[in-house]
């Protein structure tokens, strides 16, 4: 499964495989100012339980 979803100066790509998620994210220059990283949370609706990442996935310019 793909989706793609954009909110003003950001856009996010997913790719579902049957174990894995692959994220493409992308912002404009100008938007990444201060910016250190991205939390990623995950929500299991089979099980009902819900993840956050514990480690922050850094930004390179």
């Amino acid at each position: 499964m793909r989706e793609r979803n954009q909110q003003g100066s950001i856009s996010v790509n997913a790719i579902a495989g049957t174990y894995v998620v692959l994220l493409g994210i992308n912002m404009k220059e100008d938007a990444c100012k201060g910016l250190l990283g991205f939390a990623i949370e995950r929500t299991d609706r089979t099980e009902e339980e819900h993840y956050k990442s514990t480690t922050l996935a850094q930004v390179s310019h």
